[in-house]
């Protein structure tokens, strides 16, 4: 198993990092030193290292109000902060009734994760489709597994990879966790 001081480490993995890791705290607020975003010069050869997707407009608006936003028809949709690692935090999307701000998780939530893979994007034209441009498939958090497969396939073990992606874990066997577990007070 997975340990950080001595607990369970939360052990995060997605498919494609696109040059690099992402920090949690730039994702979802929380501070785990070992879900630090680290260098993947990896995954290259991912069908998802870069992409395109042309969302029609109109699918766009519904999703959006499906999730239960209020809006008029959409003028733009712009992101407007990014984390260290080149994913959107946030966006901005003005629309005949107003503007809504949303975090970058919650686009990709609401549009949906096949069509926009990762928040590492951007927007290439808006008009009938909104054409956006990207890199990567997942959160980002952890293991990348395309990395993953490419420091096997060139010798790396799986803990010197999981100690990699994970930095300052301990790999332990599971039984003798469990015990040291049961023998505390």
């Amino acid at each position: 198993v997975v340990t950080y001081g001595g607990e369970l480490a939360l052990s995060l993995y997605h498919s494609t990092s696109a040059g690099r890791t992402e920090d949690i705290r730039e994702v979802w607020g929380k501070d785990l030193y070992y879900l630090r975003g680290v260098e993947c010069p990896f995954d290259k050869d991912s069908p998802y290292y870069r992409w395109e997707k042309k969302v029609p407009l109109q699918q766009f608006e519904d999703s959006l109000k499906q999730d239960g936003l209020s809006m008029g028809s959409l003028a733009t949709f712009t992101p407007y902060i990014w984390s260290p690692a080149g994913r959107v935090k946030g966006v901005r999307i003005l629309h005949s009734r107003g503007e809504l701000f949303l975090r970058g998780e919650d686009i990709r939530r609401i549009i949906g994760y096949q069509i926009l893979p990762s928040t590492h994007f951007d927007v290439i034209a808006l008009g009938r489709n909104i054409v956006l441009q990207g890199m990567g498939y997942g959160h980002g958090l952890g293991l990348c597994q395309w990395g993953t497969k490419v420091q096997a396939e060139r010798g790396r073990s799986s803990s010197e990879i999981i100690q990699y992606y994970y930095p300052g874990v301990e790999i332990r066997n599971y039984r003798t966790f469990s015990v040291d577990r049961e023998n505390q007070p």
